[in-house]
């Protein structure tokens, strides 16, 4: 089913079955589905059909331990229920046999943890109609809301709905796990898109907006500084939405960052979403505590692009002379961050000279 295996180590022994060269499916890495499609496919199949043949005798035979557990507590119902396919084909024999709902990984995961990392919907539904634990939580402190807030899945947050009875909702909804992150946490901290339906359906629900985690960060304070490739058109109409559901606009982090401050740390930082601070009444001019501005953030981080430098400085009269208490402009860190050492894997390594670049054309200009 799982096609590798992680079992005990042999001393001294090449233990052969956790050796990916044994999988039949290795004879595929032999035949070009680009030149030889039919023989890959048909090659493909027949390896499924052989294997779901072999489950099915292992499965008749009264020897077969259900619910064996590899080295990291991996079980086979936990197999199925990350993959769809299997779920149709497996599930319901694997229960038939006696396996174990309830069955964790060493991580404390149960097969509903990996129905829902893994988006099976069916999966999540079987689970819950047997009786699975919604709440119950892994070595993190992460339970099934938190999950699926994290896939950010409508259909699945609403099957969890109508699971928990009414004794257990008050707790559900109000579920923090080991850093304290609730829900919405773990809605906005992903990178990718938050869908606006998804978003105000935990928001009708969830009232932890405000709430802060162990690290003092609110949940729109992690959208707004979280770690995205480009800022999205939905990401100044979720900031709304957020709001209007009573986001409090003078967040400040530990180290007393506004919410201005923080998106100019990432690459969410747009037109749009700058605009909607205003909206709120945010000041997009305002001194974190060593007297920096949203551009000296973002030429710290090198998020800094064109119509946003544009945008800041002729709408909102930011000056990019402004100097901190260190006595440095936002053009200084972003020389600072050219000479530093960096990684050659990083991503766009090029963003503090294209920082720079902006913000001499804004000199020049004056």
């Amino acid at each position: 089913m799982k096609q590798d295996l992680y079992g005990p180590k042999w001393h001294n022994t090449k233990d052969l079955w956790n050796d990916p060269d044994n999988r039949v499916e290795y004879v595929l890495e032999w035949i070009d589905p680009e030149e030889e499609e039919d023989n890959y496919y048909s090659a493909k199949a027949w390896i499924q059909n052989e294997r779901s043949a072999i489950v099915d005798l292992l499965l008749d035979s009264s020897r077969t331990e259900i619910n064996a557990q590899d080295t990291f507590g991996i079980s086979p119902l936990h197999i199925t229920a990350r993959s769809e396919d299997l779920t149709a084909s497996m599930f319901q024999k694997l229960i038939d046999r006696g396996a174990d709902i309830s069955l964790c990984t060493t991580e404390n995961k149960t097969s509903l943890h990996f129905a829902i990392m893994k988006r099976n919907v069916i999966a999540v539904s079987n689970l819950l109609m047997l009786g699975a634990d919604p709440m119950a939580e892994d070595v993190n402190g992460l339970n099934t809301l938190h999950y699926a807030a994290q896939i950010r899945h409508l259909q699945i947050l609403q099957d969890l709905w109508t699971t928990i009875p009414d004794f257990q909702m008050e707790a559900f909804v109000e579920s923090k796990d080991n850093e304290g992150k609730n829900a919405l946490h773990h809605l906005l901290s992903k990178h990718g898109v938050v869908e606006i339906p998804v978003a105000r359906y935990l928001l009708e629900r969830c009232k932890g907006i405000d709430s802060l985690d162990s690290t003092g960060m609110s949940p729109v304070a992690f959208y707004l500084s979280a770690t995205v490739i480009f800022s999205h058109k939905d990401d100044q109409n979720l900031l709304d939405l957020l709001f209007s559901y009573g986001a409090d606009t003078s967040f400040k982090t530990p180290e007393v960052l506004g919410l201005v401050h923080l998106v100019g740390t990432s690459r969410r930082c747009s037109v749009g979403v700058l605009q909607t601070l205003a909206k709120w009444d945010i000041d997009l001019r305002s001194l974190d505590t060593q007297g920096r501005t949203v551009l000296h953030h973002s030429a710290i981080r090198g998020t800094l692009v064109e119509d946003v430098l544009h945008f800041l400085c002729h709408d909102i009269k930011l000056s990019v002379d402004l100097r901190d208490m260190h006595g440095k402009t936002a053009l200084d860190y972003a020389l600072e961050k050219q000479q530093e050492d960096h990684n050659p894997d990083l991503f766009d390594s090029g963003r503090w000279i294209r920082a720079e670049k902006l913000l001499r054309g804004v000199e020049m200009e004056a």
